[in-house]
């Protein structure tokens, strides 16, 4: 009964998180104007566009990767074998993973828009 209604806390927890990252993206007051032609668009701004595209998506990943350390952290303290407990230390390893990977491509996409708006003059 003590897990179920952790994991639907959790789930809660993590819903509300994702939702109001959501409801935060649809607000911004910088969208694209979709309609304009590829051509008329300057490179910096696309560029620009691009990057808060992209730092909105890592951070929705981050969001999610926070809620699974805490869902495995929570999985580790409660583990009653040293099985459970190798299983959740390998999950901790993966969620590591992951988080650095979103982390290594957030600043990749970061830097390479960084040089077109320089270059560009943006």
């Amino acid at each position: 009964m003590f897990r179920k209604t952790i994991k639907t806390a959790g789930a809660l927890i993590l819903s509300a998180f994702v939702w109001g990252n959501l409801a935060l993206m649809a607000m911004a007051d910088d969208t694209p104007n979709i309609g304009q032609g590829i051509n008329t668009i300057d490179p910096a701004t696309a560029a620009g566009n691009i990057k808060n595209v992209f730092l909105s998506i890592s951070g929705l990943a981050g969001v999610v990767g926070l809620g699974a350390l805490v869902w495995a952290g929570f999985r580790m303290m409660t583990a009653h074998t040293d099985r459970g407990r190798a299983e959740t230390k390998e999950h901790l390893v993966d969620i590591f993973k992951g988080l650095g990977l979103v982390g290594g491509a957030s600043l990749l996409i970061g830097l390479a828009c960084f040089v077109i708006q320089k270059a560009y003059g943006g």
